[in-house]
């Protein structure tokens, strides 16, 4: 079966990777896959679906300000 790309995992604390091919009939592939592993490694598998982590538009506008804040020294684009 040819491949549509990879999906790389990295493990920060031994530095290994993980390759995981990605079929080009994305359907045989599990889209979610790095949202589902980020959920079970940070400890919260509640957040496995993008729909437990909807927030009012007020709330993301003062997150998506917070981290503009916190990263305007790194922000090449000022």
């Amino acid at each position: 079966a040819q491949q549509a790309g990879y999906f790389a995992i990295t493990d920060p604390g031994s530095g290994s990777n993980l390759f995981v091919p990605i079929p080009k009939r994305k359907k045989d592939f599990n889209l979610q896959l790095g949202r589902k592993l980020a959920a079970t490694v940070l400890g919260v598998p509640e957040r496995e679906s993008w729909k437990q982590c909807v927030v009012s538009e007020d709330k993301e506008a003062d997150e998506r300000d917070r981290f503009i804040a916190a990263f305007a020294s790194h922000d090449f684009t000022r």
